[in-house]
């Protein structure tokens, strides 16, 4: 992560397995980590654009962005 906005990240050079279920940690827990990120809108747009269903993204959950990109 060290293009552009993601050079930028509250994640950048952390365990990346930490935002995909299954590792032991709670979505909340994540998103709070997330909530002080400088770039979570990039990171959230990626996550809304990309093939990659799976994860954390700009702190949303899976279920999370689906209820975002149903409401367009």
């Amino acid at each position: 992560m060290t293009d552009g906005w993601k050079g930028r990240a509250a994640c950048k050079g952390q365990n990346i397995s930490m935002f995909f279920p299954g590792t032991g940690l709670r979505s909340n827990v994540i998103e709070k980590f997330c909530s002080v990120c400088p770039v979570s809108e990039p990171c959230l747009n990626e996550g809304l654009q990309s093939t990659r269903t799976s994860g954390i993204w700009g702190g949303t959950t899976q279920n999370q962005r689906v209820k975002i990109i149903g409401s367009y």
